[in-house]
């Protein structure tokens, strides 16, 4: 893609919108998982074995686990990012 060098966002500029998208997405995807695990509204019967969506124990492994691969996830964009603002000469 040749564009003119007057049209060329800054590397710096760049690096610090990967970093606040990374940012906004992890937190938002971070607070849709426990939304979604944690029970709030739905009651429960206490009956055995318990119905579809009410095991609480499922949900919260699978909360973490996903909270844990969106952190991998952000760790790794801020490490790609933080590189291209030092090449960059970023101040």
């Amino acid at each position: 893609m040749n564009e003119p060098a007057g049209m060329r966002m800054p590397v710096r500029l760049r690096s610090w919108l990967g970093v606040a998208s990374a940012t906004v997405t992890a937190a938002t995807a971070t607070a849709d998982f426990w939304w979604l695990a944690v029970p709030r509204f739905d009651i429960c019967a206490a009956v055995l074995p318990a119905p579809a969506g009410c095991r609480i124990a499922d949900r919260v492994a699978t909360a973490t686990l996903w909270t844990a691969v969106v952190a991998v996830l952000y760790a790794a964009t801020v490490v790609v990012a933080l590189p291209a603002r030092v090449v960059a000469g970023g101040r």
